[in-house]
């Protein structure tokens, strides 16, 4: 039986299998956060704070292309064709929504101090901002029609810039240091590239620039001997002459695009999407007719104009892209939705109702089409069709004042009179000021015989614009 200063000593043995403890030196110890990586992290925060604010709560998790772009993203058509090559920097603080901004800021947390400890604060920045760069050119040489955000290229760059650290100084730490984290580093970065290749959407050119020009400008900026992290006059030329051959890279990208057809189109469409986000429909055609004709396999061009030809008045055109979008993308909704709407227009309800319930089969949950087929079987004359569909777009959504109005005129064609002014009041008190309630009111008041109410209502719907549907005529 073991004596109690035996099993002293022997607690006090380490055990076989423990990893030993590894004597760092002073320059290669982080104590803390350093301020550049809070910076940096309080910079990305508040730009795509300021972008959920202004755009909405959709872009906290899926913000558009227009959103993105808006706020600095990057990509062929707008930072090449149409010369804005500012996004090539600023794209690097924009981010495609909660997760991936949470994602990039919790690795530059955590390796962030670590570069920073190595090559000092003056440096970091210098490998951070150019790793940016060199991501977003390699983006824009490989995937010019991607639009492209995020700080993971930049962030690849750091781990670039470890990597030439540890290869360059490999002397210097302490035995088990580099064989610990070298295959940590070495994982990760794989792990990264294999990881974009395979998933849809990551864009692995802009991570394989960041890590190739972080590695080149740590190269140049690299310390002598580990600890000196002074940024000296040599520095300086160095960090000119990397930005330099940024410049070289960009030209390229330039040369590259510039005959890039889709590219041109692309940029044609963005400004027409611009264009047709203010209403401005007749200015956005011409832009719409360039962007099919350099990219007429691009099913979302074909619909934006057929909308646009929609609010012209040029339904032939409007209905022809609407087969040409669905000719190319079958089971997208959105050329149902539009071709239902431009049936509706020109007094065709059953061929409305039908793209219209192909495109519920297509998204069930959708309140607005249940809402714009209720409008159909109503004009068509089906009013308990009319009803039971908007009833299920009400229960889906309590507070579309539009959805109520709709309830209104079925039940008034109905020859319910009271019930649809109730509907009415209920539409009303969620949204003032629309046209087509005051319009609707009048046709009710003047059925129930009060002339002098009808009119009241008239004018309101005449001085707030309302104008209404061929088929309404029959209300009045």
């Amino acid at each position: 039986m073991p004596t109690a200063d035996k099993c002293d000593d022997r607690a006090k043995k380490p055990a076989a299998h423990a990893i030993p403890e590894i004597d760092l030196p002073p320059w290669l110890k982080v104590t803390g956060k350093t301020r550049t990586v809070r910076a940096l992290i309080v910079v990305n925060t508040v730009i795509f704070a300021a972008m959920a604010g202004a755009s909405g709560i959709k872009s906290l998790f899926i913000p558009s292309s227009q959103v993105l772009l808006h706020f600095g993203a990057s990509s062929g058509a707008a930072t090449i064709i149409d010369g804005q090559f500012w996004r090539t920097a600023t794209s690097a603080f924009v981010h495609i929504g909660f997760l991936h901004l949470m994602m990039n800021c919790y690795v530059l947390w955590d390796v962030g101090p670590l570069v920073e400890k190595l090559f000092g604060s003056r440096k970091f920045i210098v490998v951070y901002l150019l790793a940016a760069l060199g991501a977003s050119l390699s983006s824009l040489m490989f995937n010019p029609t991607v639009v492209s955000a995020g700080a993971s290229g930049a962030i690849f760059g750091l781990f670039g810039a470890l990597g030439a650290f540890f290869w360059r100084h490999r002397k210097h730490f302490p035995a088990g240091f580099l064989k610990l984290h070298g295959k940590i580093l070495a994982i990760f970065i794989l792990y990264g590239i294999v990881y974009g290749a395979v998933m849809q959407g990551v864009d692995n050119a802009a991570h394989i620039g960041g890590l190739l020009s972080g590695f080149i400008c740590a190269l140049a900026l690299l310390p002598a001997v580990p600890g000196e992290t002074n940024y000296r006059k040599r520095d300086v030329l160095v960090t000119a002459g990397l930005a330099v051959c940024l410049l070289g890279f960009l030209a390229a990208d330039c040369k590259s695009i510039a005959g890039n057809s889709h590219v041109i189109g692309d940029a044609a469409y963005q400004q027409a999407v611009e264009l047709l986000q203010r209403h401005k429909n007749a200015q956005a055609l011409p832009l719409l007719n360039e962007a099919a004709t350099l990219m007429p396999e691009v099913a979302c061009v074909h619909w934006d104009r057929a909308r646009a030809n929609q609010s012209l008045k040029r339904y032939d055109d409007a209905l022809a892209d609407c087969d040409e979008a669905i000719r190319l993308e079958p089971t997208n909704k959105i050329a149902f939705m539009i071709r239902g709407s431009i049936f509706h227009d020109v007094g065709n309800e059953r061929h409305s109702i039908s793209d219209l319930t192909r495109f519920i089969e297509l998204d069930p949950k959708n309140a607005m089409a249940h809402n714009n087929r209720a409008w159909s079987y109503a004009a068509m004359g089906d009013y308990d069709a009319a009803l039971k569909d908007v009833d299920i777009a009400i229960k889906m959504d309590r507070n579309a004042s539009t959805f109520y109005d709709t309830r209104a005129v079925a039940l008034y064609l109905s020859n319910r009179c009271d019930e649809a002014l109730k509907e009415l009041n209920k539409a009303t008190s969620l949204k003032h000021g629309d046209g087509a309630y005051s319009y609707h009111r009048a046709c009710i008041y003047k059925k129930l015989g009060k002339q002098e109410q009808a009119d009241l209502e008239m004018k309101k719907a005449e001085l707030l614009g309302y104008v209404p549907e061929p088929w309404e005529a029959k209300l009045n």
